[in-house]
């Protein structure tokens, strides 16, 4: 809108009169309460001015010269001058009238709606006098991508959806030659993988941003597609999908509109433990702990020589972090050597048993150990039969400190099946206290009644405690 020049307020006594001066364009039309004005240069004399106003009910076409007036609905129009190289006519007004305001004859404006990266979607509106009646052409990268006839009032919008997403549109109308570029920032995700998990099932949430949309969704491992699905995503809506594979590890890939998502995955394996069996006759009872971090959901089997004995053939079951399940079976009354096999989707452990009779057997895989003040040394003791075993030292100076693992827990006792491994660890002080350096120090290990001569040496260049 052209800047609007006030020059002057006459004031009467029957009333306000009201003048100035304003710049006008061709291409623009000037308001006067309820009057259009507009204007044309004759093509052989650039001097002559040509007015076209238009009221109500009635309208007057004149031709005017610089300087010439024209009155309409009680308004004077006077031509001034004309600027022919930006194409803007002067025009005096004066009379009584309330509100001037200007347009341009033929416009519109782009607003963005939504821009995602399966599409973008913007308000087309007419921001114009005249209707537009053309042909809309959107172009991306120098190239057509949509066009489509268009026809809207003055004030009146509507909404075009380009798929797929651009960062740089021009929006073009073919027949008035008017464009409007826009750039897009950024471009949001139409669906987004709001969680995965297991249990039974690999399960996967996904949200939907925007307009409804076709997802494919895949469940690749090693980069190979393990299962597929197809879904429709309502209007900002989530949807859970379920896959019948299990894997500890791999992607989720999402397809969408033209784009491509994907997310990797990994869950912690369950450990499972064996941690008693006991047979009463032809029943075997077994406990198993899950020492991991995730939940196991699978089942147990008993097998001899590869081959299932127990019934039922297998029992499922469900064991949390930190947690026990107790299963049984009925075996042949005769079986002694069996195995135990626990298994799922992504996670299996077998467990050999004998249920023979007979003592606990220990050894200890290395006798001597060095180390320095301040430091460890570690002993590997073996365990063979079925039982439960106390651990105990005998003979160290009370300043070393000693503490039995199983794995990576720390024990006192454990209920042996078949076979086990410990590993004792003796903690070094930072100064000799009840034994001297450089010389061996000769103690037993206890396994019940079962004693282990070991022997341990202790140097002298270690760190001392600050």
């Amino acid at each position: 809108m052209k800047k609007i020049l006030p020059f002057l307020i006459l004031l009467f006594s029957v009333g306000n009169v009201l003048a100035m001066s304003i710049e006008l364009g061709i291409d623009e039309v000037l308001i006067v309460d309820n009057t259009v004005v507009s204007f044309d240069v004759a093509q052989n004399d650039p001097s002559l001015v040509f007015l076209f106003l238009e009221g109500k009910n009635k309208s007057m076409f004149k031709g005017l010269h610089f300087g010439e007036s024209v009155v309409f609905n009680g308004v004077n129009y006077t031509v001034g001058s004309f600027d022919s190289s930006k194409a803007i006519l002067k025009i005096h007004l004066s009379g009584n009238y309330s509100s001037t305001r200007i347009l341009k004859k033929r416009d519109f404006e782009v607003e963005v709606m939504e821009a995602f990266d399966a599409y973008v979607k913007v308000r087309i509106k007419n921001t114009g006098y005249y209707e537009i009646n053309d042909t809309l052409v959107v172009l991306a990268q120098g190239m057509e991508i949509y066009s489509s006839p268009i026809a809207l009032k003055s004030e009146e919008s509507l909404v075009v959806k380009i798929s797929p997403s651009y960062t740089q549109l021009t929006f073009v109308l073919k027949e008035a030659k008017i464009s409007k570029s826009i750039a897009i920032t950024s471009l949001k995700d139409l669906v987004t993988i709001e969680r995965i998990w297991r249990d039974e099932k690999l399960h996967v949430l996904l949200k939907n941003h925007g307009d409804p949309v076709n997802v494919t969704i895949k469940l690749l491992v090693n980069g190979l597609t393990i299962e597929k699905r197809e879904i429709s995503l309502d209007s900002r809506k989530e949807k859970e999908v379920a896959f019948e594979v299990t894997p500890s590890q791999g992607a989720i890939l999402v397809e969408y509109g033209g784009a491509i998502k994907q997310e990797t995955f990994y869950f912690e394996m369950p450990r499972i433990t064996l941690v008693k069996v006991e047979k009463e006759v032809d029943k075997l009872k077994i406990w198993l702990r899950n020492d991991g971090k995730t939940t196991f959901s699978g089942r147990v089997s008993v097998y001899q020589s590869s081959i299932i004995v127990g019934e039922p053939y297998f029992v499922n079951v469900t064991i949390k972090p930190g947690e026990e399940a107790y299963v049984e079976f009925k075996v042949p009354e005769e079986a002694q050597i069996l195995t135990i096999g626990v298994t799922s989707d992504s996670y299996s452990v077998t467990f050999p048993i004998s249920l023979k009779g007979g003592e606990i057997s220990a050894k200890a895989i290395n006798s001597y150990g060095k180390g320095v003040l301040g430091g460890s040394v570690s002993y590997v003791i073996t365990l063979t039969g079925n039982g439960k075993v106390r651990f105990g030292v005998e003979g160290l100076p009370e300043s070393i400190k000693a503490h039995f693992y199983y794995g990576e827990t720390q024990v006192k006792e454990l209920e042996v099946v078949q076979n086990a491994q410990v590993v004792l660890v003796l903690r070094l002080p930072h100064l000799p206290q009840g034994f001297r350096i450089d010389e061996p120090i000769g103690f037993n290990v206890t396994v019940n009644e079962i004693k282990i001569p070991l022997e341990l040496e202790v140097g002298g260049i270690g760190m001392l405690a600050i």
